[in-house]
């Protein structure tokens, strides 16, 4: 859990990477609905950054648990690409090994609480700490 001293807003970060092991992450709405978790909204919500000029493709959920709502963006890093779609994560791991490439695999997904019913809020938090952290997510996952 990371917040920002700023203006207090709260985001969730779970990295999950493999150097070697394609199998190893697979897309949040399997462990959320496994935990009881609804899923109210699935959209595609790109998430455009300063570093590269780049717009993240993600994918959006909105998540209730009894009256707890929650805003989570998701996407997989595949050596220096992203996608939002866990089969093109597949075929990207192939294509790599084809080629003889070492790249590395990631799950990424930030997520923020709903607070007060501001939506907006939570998808800004979210939005500003990716952000923030694209840079490492290069620098750290290969």
């Amino acid at each position: 859990r990371y917040t920002n001293t700023a203006d207090g807003g709260e985001v969730y970060l779970f990295l999950v990477y493999s150097q070697h092991n394609r199998k190893v992450a697979h897309p949040p709405e399997i462990c959320y609905l496994g935990g009881g978790v609804s899923i109210i909204e699935n959209v595609h919500g790109p998430i455009k950054v300063e570093y590269k000029n780049l717009t993240i493709p993600a994918n959006r959920l909105k998540l209730l648990r009894q009256n707890f709502e929650h805003i989570s963006f998701y996407w997989f890093k595949i050596g220096e690409r992203f996608t939002a779609n866990y089969w093109g994560q597949q075929i990207l791991i192939a294509l790599n090994a084809i080629r003889g490439s070492t790249a590395g695999n990631a799950l990424i997904r930030i997520s923020a609480d709903v607070v007060n019913g501001d939506q907006e809020k939570a998808i800004k938090n979210v939005k500003s700490f990716t952000n923030s952290i694209t840079p490492a997510l290069f620098q750290y996952l290969p």
